[in-house]
């Protein structure tokens, strides 16, 4: 697979930000529907946005079930 250029200032489709992120289309749509992604960002945003739920979901401040484990 080749590398593609990625503008990170324009607005990120959500098939394109699975490919980028080596997740599925549908991750990301369940990612737009808990609120950690939202529509219409550009691809910087929603890198930034994306990186911080990882970290929380690793750190176990996610919410909802992690409270529980951590």
């Amino acid at each position: 697979m080749g590398l593609t250029m990625v503008d990170l200032d324009r607005p990120m489709t959500q098939t394109d930000f699975a490919v980028l992120v080596g997740v599925s289309k549908q991750a990301v749509g369940g990612q737009i529907r808990k609120g950690a992604l939202l529509k219409n960002q550009t691809a910087r945003e929603w890198l930034l946005a994306y990186c911080e739920h990882l970290r929380k979901v690793s750190a176990g401040r996610s919410g909802g079930d992690q409270t529980s484990l951590t």
